[in-house]
């Protein structure tokens, strides 16, 4: 019996009124992996929570170690003040070293004029004898307290050694956060841009639908064995960060975006793109190379125009020729 448009309005109906036919209509209709969508979706969103919470943390301890690098600036800057005081110090007691070594000579001096006068001067003489003892002993306490002048320094040397090589272990800590940093926020924009194609390509294709891993292998397994690639090739393709299908906008054919994904492009990225888009298109398919990120070096603007790759910076599709706008 031909289904007529009755019969849907009919079976329209009955569904309207049965709510237990409904349920049982989308699970005929719809694919298991449809009717688990929520539940996936869900369990996207708190992957993508922890994730925004580890990058929080990470950058409250960057911020942390700020905090404590601007700390040791400042007591290394209290620490060579106190060393030009001890510089400035050194230098009064070499001039008062100088005074006493003029008075000594002053001194030596008097005695001659004194020998001349020994019988008449001999009280003057024993007193200006105690008078060069004093001053003996005046310049001994000067040589000991050039001696722990010189044992500070030493002391000083020491600490300021100890705050280079603290400074040098900070400065390491802070380049693997840096890079620890990049990396993450380089694998979080990736995940954005498989998991949401039609927000970050609809500059350049409508209809966007990331390919799944087994989708891209049955893809290059197939020409492989058509002899279309080398399995180098297809081994090359599999490693893109995401290959987009859709429709292109300027011609309404289908084509599939080659997709590298950074959160600084630069010039490797570029070439990337462009060398993976022509091995995929070795198979018979229209293919783009794309590179995205949040921003791009001078030298992936140049490499893309080179390329013909398209540029996706900060959500912005640019054609190979368009400059990116300040």
């Amino acid at each position: 019996m031909t289904f007529t448009v009755e019969h849907f309005h009919q079976l329209t109906q009955l569904l309207h009124e049965r709510p237990e036919w409904r349920a049982e209509m989308r699970r005929l209709l719809l694919t298991e992996e449809i009717l688990n969508l929520p539940h996936a979706l869900s369990e996207l969103a708190v992957a993508q929570q922890r994730t925004e919470d580890g990058l929080q943390r990470l950058e409250a301890q960057v911020e942390e170690l700020a905090v404590a690098q601007q700390r040791t600036e400042a007591r290394v800057e209290e620490l060579t003040v106190a060393l030009q005081r001890l510089e400035a110090r050194v230098d009064e007691l070499a001039v008062a070293q100088q005074r006493t070594e003029a008075r000594v000579e002053e001194l030596t001096v008097a005695l001659q004029r004194l020998e001349a006068r020994v019988d008449e001067l001999a009280v003057a003489q024993q007193r200006t004898e105690a008078r060069v003892e004093e001053l003996a002993v005046a310049q001994q306490r000067t040589e000991d307290g050039l001696q722990r002048l010189e044992a500070q320094v030493e002391e000083l040397v020491v600490v300021q050694q100890r705050t280079e090589e603290r400074l040098n272990r900070i400065e390491a800590v802070l380049h693997t956060i840096k890079d620890d940093l990049a990396y993450l926020k380089g694998r979080n924009l990736e995940q954005l841009h498989r998991e949401r194609p039609h927000q970050y390509f609809r500059g350049i294709i409508s209809k966007a639908r990331t390919l799944t891993i087994d989708e891209l292998r049955h893809l290059t397994e197939t020409a492989v064995e058509k002899a279309q690639i080398t399995e180098n090739k297809a081994d090359d393709i599999e490693l893109a960060d995401a290959v987009v299908r859709g429709t292109e906008q300027q011609t309404g054919a289908r084509i599939y975006l080659v997709v590298e994904s950074s959160w600084g492009v630069g010039k490797n990225d570029v070439e990337r793109s462009a060398r993976r888009a022509a091995f995929l298109a070795d198979t018979g398919i229209r293919t783009r190379p794309v590179a995205a990120g949040r921003w791009a070096t001078p030298e992936a603007h140049d490499a893309a125009e080179k390329l013909d790759v398209w540029l996706v910076v900060n959500g912005h599709a640019l054609a190979p020729s368009e400059e990116e706008s300040p």
